[in-house]
This record gives C-alpha cells, structure tokens and sequence, in this order.
C-alpha cells in the first residue's frame, strides 16, 4: 500500500467513524447550526455537513478541528438554542460561510 493509499484509506475511516457517531447520537453533528436554524434539515446545514465530510474530514487539522469541534459545541448550541437573539447573531455570524459554500458548490 502507497502512502497516498494509506492516507486515503485513513480519512475514508474517520469520515466513517464522523457519521457512525453521529448517527448513534441521532444528530449530524452541526450543533451550533443546528441550533442557530432550529431544525437538522435546513439547506444550510446540508452545506455545512457536505463541506465538513468533503473537505474538512480529509485533513488532519481539519479531523482535529472537528473533533474540538463535537466536543466544544454541544454545551454552546444549547444557549444558543434557549435564545432568540444569539440565533439571529449565530445565523448573521453564519452567513458569510453559507454564502462561500454556495459559490463552491456552483
């Protein structure tokens, strides 16, 4: 196996080990959005979500970030969830990503 195989086949499983997680949690992991939007379905988190499993998952300090990430949230998406105005700001502060995610996507 050529370390390009070995990398590849490394990311393939975190990515693996990110959804199995989330699925056991019955979430998809964008807490913050999550929160912000008020649902798991809105199209922005599909973007989040596609972006993180695409891209983030693919690099280590992106799979480091992640992990901070699912470990950090939770106790922050929950204020934000209890709050009207910090979903207005989470979503104002959200906008610009959504926007650069949508130009990438086409």
């Amino acid at each position: 196996m050529s370390k390009e195989e070995f990398v590849e086949a490394h990311n393939d499983a975190v990515i693996q080990m990110i959804r199995e997680n989330n699925m056991k949690k019955g979430s998809s992991g964008c807490f913050i959005a999550t929160a912000a939007y008020g649902t798991p379905l809105a199209k922005e988190i599909s973007l989040l979500r596609q972006f993180r499993d695409e891209h983030l998952a693919r690099y280590r300090m992106g799979q480091a970030f992640i992990m901070s990430y699912y470990r950090l949230s939770p106790p922050i998406a929950e204020i934000i969830k209890q709050n009207g105005v910090l979903r207005i700001i989470t979503r104002t502060a959200l906008r610009p990503v959504i926007w650069f995610l949508r130009q990438r996507s086409g």
